[in-house]
């Protein structure tokens, strides 16, 4: 879990503070990702940053992984497995 006082900079692995525009883009395109996660229920890790290249770089991928493991949102298995195990929606949608 994520400690309540981390800095979104150490999360995001930014070593300079982050503008106000970009902590929102990070938390549109994270909430975007485990959206996609979550209606896939189960998707590669490779194929999933294949679609997002060029909008995020690899750093800015694992750092946002980290962050939705680290929630309990998402598993990786050792073959790069991704896995919704978040809450269920109404009507047993995961």
């Amino acid at each position: 879990m994520i400690k309540l006082d981390t800095n979104i900079d150490t999360i995001l692995g930014r070593t300079e503070p982050a503008s106000a525009a970009q902590v929102r883009a990070g938390l549109a395109i994270t909430l975007a990702v485990s959206e996609a996660i979550r209606e896939a229920g189960t998707i590669p890790s490779g194929d999933l940053y294949a679609a997002l290249c060029g909008k995020m770089s690899l750093e800015g991928y694992q750092a946002m992984l980290r962050t939705l493991k680290g929630a309990g949102l998402v598993a990786e298995d050792a073959s790069h497995l991704l896995r919704w195990v978040g809450p269920r929606l109404a009507g047993g949608v995961r």
